[in-house]
This record gives C-alpha cells, structure tokens and sequence, in this order.
C-alpha cells in the first residue's frame, strides 16, 4: 500500500505540514481567557493540525505544534519531569498511539526534560463528543507514587472546561508532586454568551 503524505494546513500532496503553513501559526490567535497556559485557539489550521495528528496518524504535526507551543510559552516554570493526559485504552487500541505522548516527548527533548508516563486514566469515557456540561466533570486520574517532590509539567492537546488538567494535576499532588504546570496546545473558543 502507499501512503502519500498530506499537509493539514493547504492539502498539499507530498509533504507533512509544509513550510507557509508552519509560517502561518504566527498569525494563529492566542485564546483570550484560560486557567491553562495554550498556545492558540482551537480553530481552523490549528485544529485540522491536532485532528491530523489525532485521527490521521500525522505525527510530524506534533513536532510543529510543539515547537510553536514552546515559541509562545516563552518561559516555563523550573520543572523536574514532563509527563501527559493520558487518552482511553481504547482510544490507543483503536489508533495505536496516545496522541499526548506523541506531544510530550518531543517537547520534553526540546526542554531537556526527562518524560515519564505518570498518570493513568481509571475511567475509559472518552472527552471527545461529549457537552461542554459533561466534560465539566472530568476523567478520573491515578497517578504513580512520586518521590522527593518533584515539579511535574503537564501537556494535553486542548483544553475545553480544564477538568481533565484540574483532575491530572489533584492526581499527582495527592502522589506527592510539590508543584504542577498544566499546558495545552490549543484551548476550545468560549462559548458565546448568548443570554
């Protein structure tokens, strides 16, 4: 079977993300409000880049996007190790990879971090399709046992209500972390107030 490998951005045929589209997530817009350090809002270029690397196996877009990710970031928190939000098992089973590590480990290379698979999800209910009411709730985290206290650094893909970082982050506290920096990619656009 061949593969030919698609831009995100443009379409373009025989590429991964190509370079004017690269270029273009410095004109992507910052989302106004979140309790969580994003980089963008989760919309047009930047959304069909993290719907590639999720769904379409398009794993260069994680390189991309975390390099963009760093670049609005600026400065980051002194941190010890970087670890993710895990997805469901089923979701790895049925796409043969959790996107979210495929985010954090080259930004841990980038950071000079060392990245440890810290947290595990006990519930297999996807976030994806569900209401913004629902996800309110959040997955329910358990986190390895963690010694010396160190500083963990948290990255997932998009953040919609925080309830999954909120979650992650009171999982590795309660496992002894001192101090966790929750990341995004992407945040989800507020909802328009209508009322």
């Amino acid at each position: 079977m061949f593969f030919t490998r698609i831009c995100d951005g443009c379409g373009t045929q025989g590429v991964g993300t190509c370079v004017s589209c690269v270029e273009r997530l410095n004109d992507c817009r910052y989302p106004e409000t979140t309790d969580v350090v994003a980089a963008f809002v989760y919309e047009g270029f930047v959304r069909e880049m993290i719907i590639g690397l999720k769904y379409r196996n398009h794993r260069a877009n994680a390189s991309v996007l975390i390099d963009a990710l760093i670049a609005r970031m600026g400065s980051i928190p002194a941190v010890d190790v970087l670890t993710w939000v895990p997805t469901t098992r089923g979701r790895i089973r049925k796409r043969g990879v959790d996107h979210a590590e495929l985010l954090a480990r080259p930004m841990a290379r980038r950071l000079g971090l060392p990245v440890r698979r810290l947290l595990h999800k006990t519930s297999n209910e996807a976030q994806t399709g569900r209401s913004r009411q629902q996800r309110a709730v959040g997955p329910v985290f358990v986190a390895r046992p963690l010694r010396d206290g160190p500083r963990v650094l948290v990255i997932d893909d998009v953040v919609t209500t925080g309830a999954s970082l909120d979650r992650a982050r009171a999982a590795l506290v309660a496992a002894g972390a001192a101090e966790v920096v929750c990341v995004a990619v992407a945040a989800t656009p507020a909802p328009v107030n209508t009322g």
